[in-house]
């Protein structure tokens, strides 16, 4: 709880931030239509980011943080894989120099795949 704290008071001096909170979680709401919520919750020593539909668990919380604090800047987005109007895949991508690195990916099992294949992205820029 000590951790959502301290990071809380650190994201509450940017008023540009939406935020939701509670005594283990943080979520920062998107501003904006292709903006990304991103949350992080702490619970028995283990760190939950999520990032839109994506996600991930983290042992290692200084790992998680720098998902979470990518996620809020320019850094970092999120590649949405949609099957018609459904999401079904979530890759984080990262920006190195000039070019955008494929991190981490999660999906759903069920979808439907008979349709035709959009990617979309969405990212935000508060930092």
């Amino acid at each position: 709880m000590e951790r959502i704290r301290s990071l809380k008071k650190k994201l509450e001096k940017n008023s540009k931030l939406i935020l939701d909170c509670t005594d283990n979680t943080i979520i920062v709401k998107a501003d904006h239509n292709n903006g990304i919520d991103v949350s992080i919750n702490i619970e028995d020593g283990i760190t939950n980011v999520s990032i839109g539909n994506w996600h991930e668990h983290f042992e290692d919380h200084e790992e998680a943080l720098n998902y979470f604090g990518g996620a809020l800047t320019k850094s970092l987005r999120l590649k949405v894989y949609l099957k018609g109007n459904f999401e079904y895949k979530w890759t984080v991508e990262e920006k190195v120099g000039n070019h955008w690195i494929e991190r981490n990916s999660c999906g759903s099992m069920i979808f439907p795949f008979w349709k035709k294949t959009t990617i979309t992205y969405k990212q935000n820029c508060y930092y």
